[in-house]
């Protein structure tokens, strides 16, 4: 264990406004202080040893003034200095002060006051060293049979951590604790005892248990949750043992503490699968989720009852517990009753369908009977679907359901009432016996509905399904109830006109005679409220809707008019009363165009509205068999093709569920005997304890997406350079709601470098749950620092930071190191959901955040590009595969997601293939992402860019000028820092795209695919960029051989933003040799070049400086825009060298670099050396870079140093 993995079980914190106190004073207050003065010198000595601080001494201080006091804080103190201060000497010898210690120890054990032999106990339980443990084992040992419980439990403690680390000191430990759990009558200790005989002697705890077993339901519930692990970990190492302990477990479902059945009942199924074992251990999980009154306890318990469903062999056993489950529906949190609802309806049957509707019933009035909460709606919203699905699976009780949910037809909730609607229109599809039944009902609460949306769904099932004399001559009386007195336009008028006498006598108001102080008479009137006109509250339903403007239902009227109308005409046969009633329906939608042209409603009819009403008009003035047929006919089928489509797709949903959980066994299977099964295949379930301790510690392994290759190593990110004097790399851990950073420190310096310290800071919603304590690190030492950062919702975040330490012995002020910014990927928090179509259009219709994607990709496949979607986004798609079958040009397709947090995510793709571009022709169009957070929708957004860039070679075309510094490290080593200039508009603007970072990626040999290195070259390992991807800063290395030695070849990218714009400057300072790049298909970037040497050469107080001026793009021949005479008059001009280089076809790329001037005032002797003989051989750089180089001491010939990999951040 390293120094930084050392556990610190106290925090102290101290003012940063104090200064650290000297070692004279600290010496003096611990030897002539007071008790208060020694009490705080104590903690300033604790605090500055965990900062890293060697304080040695005041070790024999404190052991002379400090230790023999008996102060009991003091003594609190001295057991965290001595867990903190070092024991040993650098070669790992127990200091001789220790004795001293180690008998100071033994005192402590022998202490009359219990509570300093325990924690003193607890203290022994840290200690590492063994030399200082073997004199005290005797007064260990007799702490046992102290009289105090709390002293007798942590002596179980510290003897079972002393035989774990140092079995030599105490062999007999198992023993003399199986001795003492005999003895033992208080619970506590006994649990100690018990569990240190599980690990450590698992037969003697099995020989304990053996003789008590029956009374195991007698002890307290400490000691019995660890007797479940015992018999769980027997049983499942060896199932032999299972008949033995079984009937234990059952005794323990009825302990008195739910932890203890939640344990036994968890045991009992993995241990047993018969029948009895599973109802009994459901049982148990029901009546501890009614009992308990934390929801979060309901719905753990819930979840476990949902995997007991999952097996196919307990589906059974749990369908005859479907009353007992509904039981639940008491609690009144909506996400514990809408579990509880979805798992009733997995486990109805015919043989108990007709009890749960019953129920469903009862709670479906209650929410009627019920003062309104907030969830009362959705809770009776969820009643009607439930009660909807079994009417479907099972018609039979279709009948008994439908009455009691039509009276909500007429409740002013919205969504549940849009609920029994569509369940009243499918049933009336589906059941022909209980269309009178359904018509009766709808036309008895027709009058009462408040909401337009309701009464135009009611509208359409009536002029749909109304088929005999009696049921349509009831449509239009309720219709022309609805609608009151025709025509409505003078109706509304004379209403009108007779306001000012209705006004009158609503605001005649009593009066009476009051008498004040002064004794005078005054009358005070009784002031009536606003409220609604009484001509206002005496129009109809119908009526009321068109007056507001809702011209809707007036189309929606009108179709249902001209369907009754036209079968009215086909069932009666007098001429008289077809006309009669035709002309009826046809007064009535010319009323309410009237209506709509006039100036009384609130909003006039539209132009829809009014061709809707024309049309009907037509068809019943005219009649015609294809109209008819249209009207009576198509709407229906539509209707019946709709739910059929629906039916076939819940049956398809069933059966992969059903499949997926079935266990399939073929016919030439094995059978597999429990006798003669080998002991290790007997257990090859994993270990339930085992799992459950690594989730708790955040140590789950995921399981990674079909990738072979896919470790831990892919997820470590680089956060400083292998030249800065800390190197630091991080490993990020994502558990379910936080996120631990492993980091990795590494002192690359010959110092040793004090309150070394990691700086975390965040943006979005993380926390830093802890700063990381400091550290010292030796020189070339390393250490590993963990930090926790909590996640509270799914948005996509950054942490950022820095190193910062001291150096031992400088006079220096602190030394910081910048950090790479980690960014959290959102796709560890989202998981893939179902939602139904009304659900996910309600969803849609309430997120106010939208983000739109702009397709941008090279796929040509539709369905190709919704598939790289739903893998990028980790989401499902709700759109029917039936209906993204096929080929016609389009696509359109609904998503959704849900966060672990509870927070939702829809996305709509709408794309398409431009056929008239051929084939090759990529998919374009859009992308709308919808959540109820800003965050979310951003994050999801940026997600789908990011893996459409992916799907390019990702490029840089940018104007730029390079940086070449030469410094001599182990070999020669070239550091390229490229600068690039000022953009504007960078995305639409390309003659700023002087394609520098293609040629820096084209230099250092970038691999990629074989298809696109084929196309460039095939035998040079590199690759070519292709789009313009403006970057904030990339760095690369590539190694090479320059003057026959290692040297190493950094290239940083920098910003080119205007924003850093000031650092520029600062480049050019340590620069020793310039690239002024620019674009041949770009004369702006052309006429800038002058403008950059003039700034190098103020920057540097020369009048001249090694550069190089390159024409990049020399390939584009056809867009060029300066001639190869003009770069070489500039050139001239400037007097340097000028060569025309193309980053895509490889042409002077390297030798742009190699090329350059080196000035002598900027190398060594050696470097100067070897650039003079360069000189004279006139041999290129670039020609040596895969030739041997020989060695100065021996003259041997030694191959090049292998490549290092490339590095980017």
């Amino acid at each position: 264990m390293t120094a930084a993995e050392n556990v610190c079980y106290t925090l102290i914190n101290v003012s940063s406004e104090s200064e650290p106190p000297s070692e004279v004073t600290l010496k003096a207050d611990l030897e002539k202080g007071e008790i208060k003065a020694k009490t705080e010198a104590l903690k300033k000595v604790i605090i500055m040893i965990l900062n890293g601080e060697k304080l040695p001494g005041l070790l024999m201080t404190i052991i002379r003034f400090v230790l023999p006091l008996q102060d009991h804080t003091i003594k609190k103190l001295l057991l965290i200095f001595w867990e903190i201060v070092p024991k040993t000497t650098p070669d790992g010898k127990l200091l001789q002060e220790m004795i001293l210690v180690c008998d100071a120890y033994r005192k402590d054990l022998q202490h009359p006051n219990e509570f300093i032999r325990g924690s003193t106990l607890r203290f022994l339980c840290k200690l590492k060293e063994s030399e200082l443990l073997e004199p005290l084992m005797p007064a260990i040992r007799a702490c046992l049979e102290h009289r105090h419980s709390y002293v007798r439990r942590n002596a179980v403690l510290a003897i079972y951590t002393i035989y774990r680390n140092f079995e030599q000191l105490i062999p007999d430990a198992p023993e003399l604790i199986h001795d003492f759990l005999v003895n033992e009558k208080d619970a506590s200790c006994k649990r100690n005892a018990f569990m240190m005989l599980i690990h450590a002697d698992q037969d003697r705890a099995l020989d304990y248990l053996s003789t008590c077993i029956d009374q195991v339901h007698t002890f307290g519930d400490i000691l019995q949750l660890v007797i479940v692990e015992l018999i769980y970990k027997v049983c499942h190492a060896n199932p032999s043992e299972r008949a033995r302990f079984i009937r234990c477990i059952y005794n323990l479902l009825q302990s008195s503490s739910p932890a203890v059945k939640y344990e036994a009942a968890g045991t009992l199924v993995t241990l047993s699968s018969a029948p009895t074992a599973v109802k009994a251990a459901a049982q148990c999980y029901i009546d501890l989720i009614i009992k308990e009154s934390d929801n979060n306890v309901k719905l753990i318990v819930l979840d476990r009852l949902i995997e007991l469903k999952e097996h196919p062999t307990h589906e059974r056993v749990l369908q005859d517990l479907v009353m007992d489950i509904l039981r639940v529906l008491s609690t009144p949190d909506l996400e514990v009753r809408k579990k509880t609802l979805q798992l009733a309806l997995d486990l109805v049957s015919s043989r108990n369908v007709e009890e749960l509707v019953i129920v469903l019933k009862k709670e479906v009035i209650k929410t009627n009977n019920v003062t309104e909460h907030e969830d009362t709606d959705k809770y009776r919203q969820l009643l009607v679907r439930t009660l909807h699905s079994c009417s479907v699976r099972f018609p039979d009780m279709a009948a008994n359901v439908i009455p009691v949910l039509m009276e909500f037809l007429s409740d002013t909730n919205e969504a549940a009432a849009a609920d029994v609607l569509e369940f009243v229109r499918e049933a009336i599809q589906r059941f022909d016996s209980l269309r009178p039944l359904i018509i009766e009902k709808m036309l008895e609460v027709f009058h009462a509905i408040k909401t337009v949306k309701i009464y135009r769904g009611a509208l359409w099932i009536l002029g749909e399904y109304c088929s005999t004399k009696d049921d349509i001559q009831s449509v239009m009386t309720e219709v022309r109830r609805s609608l009151g007195e025709i025509p409505i336009v003078e109706n509304e008028i004379k209403r009108d006109s007779g306001e000012v006498k209705a006004d009158d006598e609503v605001s005649a108001a009593p009066a009476q005679k009051l008498v004040t102080e002064m004794g005078t008479y005054v009358t005070q009137s009784a002031l009536s409220s606003n409220r609604p006109s009484k001509k206002e509250e005496d129009r109809p339903p119908l009526r009321g809707f068109l007056m507001d403007g809702d011209f809707y239902v007036a189309a929606s009227l009108a179709t249902t008019l001209t369907k009754v109308a036209l079968r009215y005409v086909g069932i009666v046969q007098d001429k008289k009363k077809q006309n009669s009633f035709v002309a009826e329906s046809m007064l009535i939608m010319v009323t309410v165009l009237h209506l709509g042209k006039s100036s009384l409603p609130k909003k006039p009819i539209t132009d829809d509205d009014v061709d809707r009403i024309s049309l009907c008009l037509k068809v019943l003035s005219e009649c015609s068999p294809l109209m008819n047929d249209i009207f009576n006919k198509e709407c229906r089928r539509s209707l019946s093709h709709m739910l059929t489509v629906r039916l076939e797709e819940e049956k398809l949903s069933q059966k992969k569920e059903s499949e997926k959980r079935s266990v399939t066994v073929q016919a030439d299977d094995p059978i597999s005997f429990m006798q003669l099964t080998a002991k290790n295949e007997m257990t090859s379930k994993e270990d339930q304890f085992q799992l459950s301790l690594l989730a708790a510690m955040g140590n789950t392994q995921r399981k990674e997406a079909n990738d072979p290759l896919a470790s831990k190593l892919n997820k470590v990110t680089q956060l400083t350079g292998f030249s800065d004097p800390v190197y630091a790399e991080a490993y990020v851990h994502v558990n379910q709601y936080d996120i631990v950073l492993d980091v990795l420190v590494v002192n690359q310096t010959n110092d040793t470098l004090q309150n070394c310290t990691l700086e975390l800071a965040t943006l979005g919603d993380l926390k830093l749950v802890e700063k990381p304590s400091p550290l010292t690190l030796a020189p070339h030492d390393f250490a590993n620092i963990k930090a926790n950062v909590k996640v509270a919702s799914t948005e996509n975040g950054i942490i950022f930071g820095n190193i910062v330490y001291d150096v031992s012995g400088a006079a220096s002020d602190r030394n910081c190191v910048v950090l790479s910014d980690i960014h959290i990927d959102i796709m560890d928090y989202i998981q893939p959901a179902s939602c139904t179509d009304a659900e996910f259009r309600q969803m849609w219709a309430e997120f106010e955040w939208e983000n739109k994607v702009t397709v941008n990709t090279n796929i040509t496949d539709l369905n190709e590009y919704l598939q790289h979607i739903l893998k990028s986004t980790n989401m499902k798609c709700l759109t029917p595969e039936k209906a993204l079958s096929g080929f016609c040009g389009f696509m359109a397709a609904n998503l959704y997601a849900r966060s672990i947090f509870g927070e939702d995510a829809l996305a709509n793709v709408s794309i398409e293939k431009p056929i008239h571009l051929g084939p090759d022709a990529p998919v374009n169009g859009h992308i709308r992402i919808r959540a109820k957070s800003q965050g979310m929708a951003l994050s999801l957004g940026d997600k789908i860019n990011l893996s459409q860039k992916n799907l390019f070679i990702t490029a840089n075309y940018e104007l730029y000028m390079g940086l070449f510094t030469l410094q001599e490290k182990v070999g020669v080593c070239f550091s390229l820092v490229f600068r690039r200039r000022r953009r504007r508009r960078a995305a639409k603007s390309p003659r700023w795209q002087a394609g520098r970072t293609a040629r820096c990626r084209r230099s250092i040999g970038w691999w990629w695919s074989e298809e696109v290195v084929s196309e460039i070259s095939p035998d040079y390992p590199s690759y070519f960029v292709t789009d313009y991807d403006p970057t904030i800063e990339d760095s690369y290395t590539k190694q090479c051989v320059i003057d026959e030695r290692a040297a190493r070849l950094d290239i940083l990218d920098t910003a080119g933003q205007e924003e850093f714009g000031a650092m520029r400057e600062q480049y050019m300072r340590t620069g020793e040799g310039f690239l002024l790049v620019f674009s041949v298909t770009d004369r702006g970037s052309f006429e800038e070049i002058y403008k950059f040497q003039r700034q190098i050469l103020r920057v540097k107080d020369r009048d001249e400086f090694p550069m190089i001026l390159v024409g990049n793009k020399a390939d584009l021949e056809q867009q060029r825009q300066v001639t190869q005479e003009e770069g070489q008059q500039l050139a001239r001009q400037l007097k340097v060298t000028y060569m025309e280089a193309s980053a895509k076809i490889r042409m002077n790329v390297d030798q742009a670099f190699h090329e350059l001037e080196i000035p002598r005032t900027g190398m060594s002797t050696v470097a100067r050396a070897y650039k003079k003989r360069e000189r004279q051989e006139r041999l290129p750089l670039c020609d040596r870079l895969s030739q041997p180089y020989h060695c100065n001491s021996c003259s041997c010939s030694v191959p090049p140093p292998p490549t290092l990999p490339d590095i980017t951040s």
